[in-house]
């Protein structure tokens, strides 16, 4: 039992680690696109956001349908 509490609350940080690294380096890729814009490099300012945003929206959806597909193979897997 100890050792299931020590794996849940390992998950537990690195998610937290990641929400974190994830945040970081979004927001640098945000103002480094924001910067560009500034110094009149308006498509590869847009780009840079663009990317940004994009890879951080696939990585949502792509984590919260691993989650789901997990879900239902465990629910496959429990006798009801």
């Amino acid at each position: 039992m100890s050792l299931e509490t020590k794996v849940i609350d390992s998950g537990i940080v690195n998610s937290r680690i990641g929400q974190i690294f994830a945040f970081v380096i979004g927001m640098t890729a945000l103002i480094f696109g924001f910067v560009l814009l500034l110094k009149d490099k308006q498509v590869s300012g847009i780009a840079t956001i663009v990317c940004a945003l994009a890879t951080l929206l696939g990585v949502f959806i792509y984590g919260n349908e691993s989650k789901k597909k997990e879900r239902v193979e465990k629910s496959q897997m429990t006798p009801e």
